[in-house]
């Protein structure tokens, strides 16, 4: 991969230093040799347009990670367009235009162009942190679910070491968590430290609960340890309920 990557590069700087050559024979064979008033400026505004290209190009796969495809694809083609506007226009006006109406007319497509890269940028940040959000909520979605079926097997595995009862009471105590669970909202969406701190909470009482669900494989005291699994399960279910009240306000 790292190599396919430097070859890419090595690549794209080939086709540059070709672009970046055929561009300056140009003008330098052609356009220095007439209306200097206005060569120095088309100078600098094609050095200019060649600068965003070699950005653009060069930094195109880490840009494409960061913000999207489509928004660099996009940034890409108006930086393309933008560099040619400034040679076809230097190429057209070059001869007949005053140095001043070329400034302006080349500010003004700067201007364009930085308003329109800008815009790209917005909306590709945007779409990167709600892809990274989604990655998130995913992510705790998945530890979450992994918890409860652990837990499940858990509380399943203790048939025969508790009393019948007890052992039903366990599970209706879970089936009861986890349909509050899988009604709540997904956790991870939420940004808010109260809704991530009461998720952490969750996390850790689920945690315990399986602990203790390991400790009814010993003889002693499973008749209490039956009774405190059972009032955590039913307290997280009301950290659940509490978490989605955090979340309306």
């Amino acid at each position: 991969m790292g190599q396919t990557d430097s070859t890419l590069r090595t690549v794209k700087l080939i086709a540059l230093l070709i672009l970046d050559i055929i561009t300056y024979s140009f003008v330098f064979s052609i356009w220095a040799l007439v209306n200097l008033r206005v060569f120095p400026w088309a100078l600098a505004a094609i050095t200019l347009s060649l600068v965003f290209l070699h950005i653009v190009v060069l930094q195109f796969g880490q840009y494409e990670k960061r913000y999207g495809d489509a928004a660099v694809k996009s940034a890409a083609a108006v930086t393309i367009l933008f560099y040619l506007f400034v040679m076809v226009f230097t190429g057209i006006t070059y001869i007949t235009i005053s140095p001043k109406a070329y400034i302006v007319s080349i500010l003004i497509a700067t201007l364009v162009y930085i308003s329109t890269i800008t815009g790209l940028y917005l909306s590709g940040t945007k779409k990167a942190a709600d892809v990274e959000a989604q990655q998130v909520e995913r992510s705790k979605s998945l530890d979450i679910t992994l918890q409860m079926m652990e837990l499940e097997r858990g509380l399943k595995g203790t048939s025969g070491l508790v009393e019948d009862t007890a052992h039903q009471a366990m599970l209706e105590a879970f089936s009861s968590l986890n349909e509050r669970l899988k009604a709540s909202t997904p956790f991870g969406r939420s940004a808010k430290n109260a809704v991530l701190n009461m998720e952490d909470q969750i996390k850790d009482k689920l945690s315990r609960i399986s602990e203790d669900a390991g400790l009814l494989t010993e003889a002693e005291e499973r008749e209490k340890t039956t009774k405190t699994i059972v009032n955590s399960l039913k307290e997280t279910k009301d950290l659940i309920m509490q978490r989605e009240k955090l979340m309306l306000h």
